[in-house]
């Protein structure tokens, strides 16, 4: 075998260098007790062919959980509210009661929204609320009452986008439908710019709840109301709340698309449907009723 000339090693100690190498210390791991052979060493102070390695005291690398489902959610909310306040955009000060936007939710949580629209509700809220949190719009509160009421589902103006997540999943339903008693509550209690009102049905009293439609009115606080079924029970009503309040009318009779499109009526997306830029059927809405006009399949003005 023909030896080739090792750089910086005269010729005549290569031999030397090849049969008889230093015995070189093993170079210790940076983390942990270094590696120690279980047999016999070389003479390169390496284990021999068939001796096991033990690695004492090599400390294990932890590796965070994955998030999933509604804690990733909650998680990307809240960091997108910490991103919001260190960009500025914190709105007026810390008070949601002085925030430019102040919306309150009145929803539905009668027996008739059992199963599925329950359901669809949950993530049409949840993906209104993640849309409040991740933009820009530090300058908007939330406040949400049911009707039936329902303890962990309702609150007050807030800011507090995550804890908003967490009260969309404790709708659940019960009960009558007193729609009226709920617009009651927010205007006596909230002073709101906008409320939202959604709903499957026929309420308890159409009278009460146009007579707190006027107060709304009166007090120039829009509502638009959304009504989610493939029947017409309630429709005329809502579409009449909203015509008194100056709000918008949106008419779904596919859940899948209230689900997607419920976030249209958030201060950042809401001015596409009153300009006509987003109509009925971008909206996978049957009608969609209020200022700009009428627009959907088969709507009338």
């Amino acid at each position: 075998m023909t030896l080739q000339v090792m750089r910086g090693i005269p010729q005549g100690e290569v031999a030397s260098q090849m049969t008889n190498p230093p015995n070189d210390k093993i170079v210790p791991f940076s983390q942990g007790t270094p590696a120690t052979p279980s047999g016999p060493a070389s003479r390169t102070g390496f284990p021999q062919r068939g001796a096991k390695l033990s690695f004492g005291g090599l400390k294990k690398i932890q590796q965070k959980p994955k998030l999933t489902g509604l804690q990733a959610r909650l998680a990307e909310a809240k960091k997108a509210e910490q991103q919001n306040e260190s960009n500025g955009c914190s709105g007026n000060g810390g008070s949601p009661e002085t925030r430019s936007n102040r919306l309150a939710l009145i929803l539905d949580c009668s027996g008739s929204m059992d199963g599925e629209r329950m359901e669809s509700l949950k993530k049409a809220t949840e993906s209104f609320l993640q849309c409040l949190s991740l933009g820009p719009q530090g300058d908007t509160s939330i406040a949400c009452e049911t009707f039936p009421p329902l303890a962990g589902a309702s609150y007050p103006l807030t800011i507090d986008f995550t804890k908003a997540l967490l009260s969309a999943w404790a709708l659940d339903t019960t009960g009558c439908t007193p729609m009226a008693e709920a617009m009651e509550l927010v205007i006596t209690k909230y002073p709101i710019t906008r409320g939202i009102l959604m709903s499957d049905g026929q309420p308890d009293s159409e009278t009460k709840v146009f007579d707190q439609a006027r107060r709304f009115a009166e007090a120039e606080l829009p509502i638009d109301c959304v009504h989610i079924s493939s029947c017409s029970a309630g429709e005329a009503c809502l579409q009449q709340v909203a015509e008194l309040t100056g709000g918008l009318f949106i008419k779904f009779t596919d859940l899948d698309s209230f689900v997607k499109s419920f976030k249209y009526l958030s201060p950042k997306l809401r001015p596409l449907m009153l300009s006509g830029r987003v109509g009925a059927e971008e909206l996978g809405a049957t009608s969609l009723l209020g200022q700009g006009g009428a627009q959907g399949k088969g709507a009338q003005k």
